[in-house]
């Protein structure tokens, strides 16, 4: 598995590993990059949640367009992505993360 953590940000390590040498995670995982010079990241998850089984309601519907709608502006984030499940109450969970 590679490193999260990015070459120029790697140190001695100071306590043991927990994970054996041979460990595998149980599914994929995702790392962002960025160069050095990068001093500061800002991210912003912005949900709604509605009733699982059903329309989402006009007030979500409405969010999840202004969302769309107002991200690729000229002061919107330079990347957008969307996720989608249903939570442990039964709830539809749609989340922008800008």
């Amino acid at each position: 598995m590679e490193s999260a953590i990015p070459p120029h940000l790697v140190s001695r390590r100071s306590q043991p590993a927990r994970m054996k040498t041979d460990w595998q995670p149980p599914y994929p995982s995702f790392v962002a990059r960025f160069a050095p010079s990068v001093a500061r990241v800002a991210m912003a998850y912005l949900g709604v949640q509605y009733r699982s089984g059903s329309q989402p309601p006009a007030i979500a519907r409405a969010a999840l367009a202004d969302l769309a709608a107002t991200c690729p502006g000229p002061d919107g984030p330079g990347w957008v992505d969307r996720a989608a499940y249903v939570d442990e109450a039964g709830y539809d969970t749609v989340i922008t993360i800008a």
